[in-house]
């Protein structure tokens, strides 16, 4: 009997270790990073209400590495992003830093944020999570950390 259980064990155990070992290998997927160059048009909006235009110019540095910059005009800054090795149609955001910007009667301060772009031929969707920072509308300061600045932007 404990020959029949040990050759049972045995048995199951080579079982899973070539089940296992058969997965495949993660797929990366190749972007047409110079697809996404160019002018973008549209707006971002903030805690459900607050919209701006702003305008996004995307460009591709370096052919083949993945990334692109992203310059907002509204926001004063220039992103780098890089292509998801999975999807290719999501661009992860670099750290996002804003010392102090003034948006129309806004002016954002000390932001600290993460986020990603969906880009869907000429449409690019965008995400900026903010982890820090605050917003001043005159004497009115707003701590915005946890809030999400959501965008969308057309070719």
């Amino acid at each position: 009997m404990k020959r029949k259980l040990f050759s049972f064990a045995i048995i199951a155990s080579f079982f899973a270790v070539m089940l296992s070992s058969c997965s495949k290998p993660a797929s990366k997927c190749t972007p047409d990073e110079n697809s996404s160059v160019g002018g973008y048009k549209g707006q971002h909006t903030i805690l459900g209400f607050y919209t701006f235009d702003d305008s996004l110019t995307i460009t591709n540095p370096t052919a083949s590495d993945r990334k692109i910059t992203i310059k907002s005009e509204k926001l004063g800054t220039t992103l780098t992003g890089t292509y998801d090795e999975k999807d290719c149609s999501k661009v992860l955001l670099d750290s996002i830093f804003i010392t102090s910007q003034t948006i129309k009667t806004v002016t954002l301060s000390n932001i600290r944020a993460s986020g990603y772009g969906i880009i869907n031929g000429n449409t690019i969707r965008t995400v900026i999570n903010i982890k820090s920072g605050s917003a001043s509308l005159g004497t009115l300061v707003l701590p915005i950390g946890g809030e999400s600045l959501t965008g969308t932007f057309t070719k």
